[in-house]
């Protein structure tokens, strides 16, 4: 698979050009299964994000990568590499993510890194790891994606039918019996910008955010993984009860000694909004699967418009909360 990938884009660089027998041996679209379009795009999603982390801009990166397409082109399918879902609705004649453009900022990305034959192997054989791990989340989560009266909803989404839960104006939330409600505040004086579940045993922290091109949950996941890992703890992406999320075992101190805690990170896109939810405690251990801070996430109701500030990253939220 890796050889048929590596082959595909030595003929566009002999050539400029993809044959119709290379874009057949591709698969290109088929993202059900592995193929080789899969790994050059999980390669080039590894150079992306490679540069997103080393503090370039979408925009910087498409201007040294793009080649012959377009300024706003290369940044499309830099942002749509990074997780951007927009690309998705585009027809696909007027689709920046072609085979033929994914390899060519793929090969304009190994010529900047000035990298030969062997790191390119390497490289590619990271991809395919990413690539099957890609195949397998999207199996386990097909079922899972809002939408198709599966929540987070967007208020626009409900209209009137939002009863029975607590109105914390940028969030809707139900609040099961026995659970009580911690406002987060951004500072000692700041607003408040999240709110946390306490059950008995388990809790959830709930924050909704503005949506950005360059953090859909997709890249926002990976960039949750290498933080925990770069402090010393561990994380994967799994298929949960709400979707795609990362489930960590984290370093904390407690009462002075070093331990681990099992944290379950979830979230989704929506029509302009991020929501993530934090799950700590029971319903974070590695055995447990579809307690009430699933159910709670997957009820809950993002109304962006609540005291809309364009300048402020997160959607803030009423406190005392109206119920």
């Amino acid at each position: 698979m890796r050889r048929t990938a590596r082959e595909i884009v030595r003929e566009f660089e002999r050539s400029g050009v993809l044959s119709p027998a290379a874009q057949e041996a591709a698969g290109f679209g088929e993202w059900s299964r592995l193929t080789p379009a899969g790994i050059l795009f999980g390669e080039l999603k590894l150079e992306v994000l490679a540069r997103q982390e080393a503090g370039e801009a979408a925009e910087g990166i498409a201007g040294r990568l793009g080649g012959s397409l377009t300024g706003d082109a290369a940044t499309r399918l830099v942002r749509a590499v990074m997780g951007d879902m927009r690309e998705v609705g585009v027809p696909a004649e007027q689709s920046v993510v072609t085979l033929q453009n994914v390899v060519a900022m793929l090969s304009a990305a190994w010529a900047d890194d000035g990298i030969g034959d062997a790191d390119i192997d390497l490289r590619l054989a990271a991809a395919e790891d990413l690539a099957s791990d890609s195949v397998r989340l999207m199996a386990g989560a097909a079922e899972l994606r809002r939408g198709g009266g599966v929540g987070p909803w967007d208020i626009g989404e409900l209209g009137d039918a939002v009863a029975g839960r607590v109105d914390l104006g940028g969030l809707l939330v139900p609040v099961p019996a026995g659970i009580r409600l911690d406002p987060v505040a951004a500072g000692a004086d700041g607003p408040v910008v999240a709110i946390t579940l306490f059950g008995e045993t388990s809790a959830l922290q709930l924050q909704a955010y503005r949506a950005r091109p360059e953090r859909p949950w997709d890249v926002v996941r990976g960039q949750l993984c290498r933080s925990v890992t770069a402090y010393g703890g561990s994380a994967a992406e799994c298929a949960g009860p709400a979707g795609l999320e990362v489930r960590a075992l984290q370093p904390v101190v407690s009462e002075g000694s070093p331990q681990t805690m099992n944290v379950r990170f979830v979230g989704c896109d929506g029509p302009g909004w991020l929501l993530r939810g934090t799950v700590s405690g029971q319903g974070a251990e590695p055995e447990s699967f579809g307690s009430w801070p699933y159910e709670v996430f997957r009820e809950t109701v993002v109304n962006a418009e609540f005291a809309h500030v364009a300048t402020t990253d997160f959607i803030p939220l009423r406190w005392p909360p109206e119920r």
